[in-house]
């Protein structure tokens, strides 16, 4: 018995005995129903279709919601414990995390080297993981 596979380029085909040959038949038929089984009871997110009232939004998910909460509470933890730091510091935050700038950048507006300003933020780092 032959068996054939099919590749992109080429056709091989395999001369296999009786019984190998039919248990590799009866895997291809298994593999085929599975295969149409699976394609039947799958339901494609990016169909467009209408999906009606089961179709839950992020606010209705508790598991988001907790996540949003959890967010929010740890982002004011984190303004709290940044309105400690010295005016200095609050700027070298601000001026880093909030418009983008680098820790070279930052050196240069402030007239300090950038090994300065690194120490700084490290310093500012070990005071925010003490408040926060």
């Amino acid at each position: 018995m032959k068996i054939k596979y099919d590749y992109v380029n080429e056709v091989i085909e395999i001369e296999v005995g009786e019984e190998i040959g039919d248990m590799v038949i009866d895997m291809r038929r298994k593999e085929d129903s599975a295969d149409r089984k699976n394609r039947r009871h799958c339901l494609r997110l990016d169909s467009d279709m209408d999906r009606g009232s089961w179709n839950a939004t992020q606010k209705d998910d508790p598991f988001y919601n907790i996540g949003v909460e959890t967010e929010e509470d740890e982002m004011r933890r984190l303004e709290a414990a940044i309105s400690q730091l010295t005016p200095a510091q609050q700027k070298l935050i601000e001026y880093v995390y909030y418009k983008g700038y680098s820790m070279k950048a930052f050196a240069e507006v402030e007239g300090v080297s950038q090994q300065a300003i690194s120490k700084r933020h490290q310093v500012i780092i070990k005071k925010l993981k003490k408040l926060f």
